[in-house]
């Protein structure tokens, strides 16, 4: 029917409109994370149930965590975006949710680790009190940092990785990332001072024949006189 207003319609100018109409764009907006406080026994409490948290969690008065939940999931993180840890969301009241893995010793493994590691320094005192300050600093992360240390050392030579582990200490660098920076800068240097040469033929170590040859060149005369003649010709 036309309308009363317009004179026009409703059924045309839907057609001749929807062919400008572009689909409009969907944006999911998650929440934003929540602050809990950690409790003193590495656990939070979240509508009524307590969670665990892994063994060390706790910093001490006024430690929090950020959550947020996904698909029945609570998920637990660092305030830095981290994810610590995620448990099932549990329905009921009064509840303790615990992780085994989170009461879990692991002090004597990773003690373990960062003496075997050391084990492959010149100096091993060095290492441990490099380890160690890294530990101190980043309890959370000490697994990855020793295998990052390890893998520098495995990979760099002992001269390098005796002079990078020096300046570590001296400057109170504690992080595995950062000393593989410096064993890099240092391994960096030595070449440049030390650049290696490569022989022309590596069979004999002897400069082939052909490199006597002397290409043949053009005098500026010989451009002179050709562009003479081609002016001549023209």
């Amino acid at each position: 029917m036309v309308h009363n207003g317009t004179k026009k319609s409703p059924c045309a100018e839907w057609e001749i409109e929807k062919q400008f109409l572009t689909p409009t764009i969907h944006y999911v907006i998650k929440p934003s994370p929540l602050n809990y406080t950690v409790r003193k026994d590495n656990s939070i409490s979240y509508k009524g149930n307590f969670y665990s948290l892994p063994a060390g969690t706790y910093k001490g008065r006024g430690c929090t965590v950020a959550i947020m939940v996904e698909n029945e999931n609570l998920i637990v993180s660092s305030h830095e975006g981290l994810e610590i840890c995620r448990h099932q969301v549990a329905h009921g009241k009064g509840l303790r949710i615990k992780n085994t893995d989170h009461t879990r010793d692991k002090s004597t493994a990773i003690k373990e680790m960062m003496e075997q590691c050391c084990r492959l320094l010149d100096d091993p005192e060095a290492g441990m009190q490099f380890l160690k300050s890294i530990r101190k600093d980043k309890p959370r992360y000490i697994r990855d940092q020793i295998v990052i240390f390890k893998d520098t050392i495995e990979k760099t030579e002992k001269e390098v990785v005796k002079k990078a582990l020096a300046y570590c200490i001296l400057n109170q660098i504690a992080s595995a990332t950062d000393f593989k920076a410096v064993a890099r800068q240092y391994s960096y240097n030595k070449a440049q001072e030390h650049p290696k040469v490569i022989p022309l033929n590596p069979l004999n170590r002897n400069v082939p024949a052909k490199a006597h040859v002397q290409p043949a060149t053009s005098t500026i005369e010989d451009y002179d006189k050709l562009l003479q003649t081609n002016n001549n010709h023209g």
